[in-house]
């Protein structure tokens, strides 16, 4: 049950309460009050305030203070009001606890003050402080977040040119192995079965002069070998407007779901139908695969 669904409830309950007329939800100042227009609450008036969330392995607790309020006219009303405000917050006190139909467990432990003129109108009532717990235990089955394992890493120990023009590799090379399944090769990775994978490359580079008529590299994919498939970077830093002889420290990280086993170039300069600059790859630089 969610926060939203447990409010919902308690609100129900107040409406299946034959003697209460309105409920409120928020903080304080939310409390409807008579105005010019004499819009306000219709009395007997229930008001539920959030009081705070805390949670254990198994459970998550939400604490509340009710309000309940009735106009009080003459001072010979107030205790009367009271009286049956302490009454209706124990009906629906006890209509939550052994409601079967809801799966929260209301804390006992709750206490309960009496008040007069508490508020813009001349009203008098009680609040009871109290707390739902809900069977909530913490299970990461049924959680959104998704978890990878690492499964490569690599470095490289030297710096090495490279340009997306035919003549140059246009592909990075780690040659140095920190963590390695067996299906890394210095710049391609055989993927072993389909599934979620993640991609991050912690990389310095320095792009290199500009001859006449050249332009600079776009920045690094992920190719598919034997195939047109490139895999764009879910989050880059790539310069946008690079200088030359200024390092630049690239974190690309690609989020992907592969269909298909085969091989990945990691990581490579499109070929665009210009001619291009180079690069430096600058000694070490990381690559990181994980798979989920």
């Amino acid at each position: 049950m969610t926060y939203k669904e447990l409010v919902d409830k308690i609100e129900s309950t107040v409406n299946d309460h034959v003697m209460l007329a309105d409920f409120g939800y928020g903080q304080l100042s939310d409390i409807k009050i008579l105005d010019e227009d004499n819009d306000g609450a219709d009395y007997p008036y229930v008001f539920l305030v959030p009081a705070g969330v805390t949670r254990n392995n198994q459970s998550t607790v939400y604490s509340f203070s009710m309000i309940i309020m009735e106009m009080a006219l003459t001072p010979h009303d107030v205790l009367k009001i009271q009286s049956d405000a302490i009454q209706y917050l124990n009906d629906l006190l006890a209509s939550l606890r052994y409601d079967t139909s809801f799966d929260g467990d209301t804390l006992l432990n709750s206490s309960t003050q009496v008040f007069r003129e508490r508020f813009q109108d001349d009203v008098a009532g009680a609040t009871a402080s109290f707390q739902i717990a809900i069977p909530d235990a913490m299970d990461t089955c049924y959680s959104p977040v998704v978890t990878y394992d690492e499964i490569v890493h690599v470095t490289n120990t030297v710096d090495r040119l490279i340009g997306p023009d035919p003549g140059i590799d246009s592909v990075l090379v780690f040659d140095n192995s920190i963590v390695n399944d067996g299906n890394w090769n210095l710049n391609s990775y055989t993927v072993p079965s389909v599934g979620q994978y993640r991609f991050n490359l912690t990389q310095n580079v320095v792009f290199n002069e500009l001859l006449p008529g050249e332009v600079y590299p776009s920045e690094f994919v992920i190719g598919e070998t034997g195939t047109s498939n490139n895999y764009q970077a879910t989050i880059s830093n790539w310069p946008e407007a690079p200088e030359v002889g200024v390092t630049y420290s690239l974190n690309m990280t690609w989020d992907i779901t592969l269909e298909t086993v085969g091989v990945l170039e990691l990581l490579t300069l499109p070929d665009q139908p210009v001619d291009e600059s180079t690069l430096t790859q600058k000694a070490d630089g990381s690559l990181k695969i994980y798979r989920n």
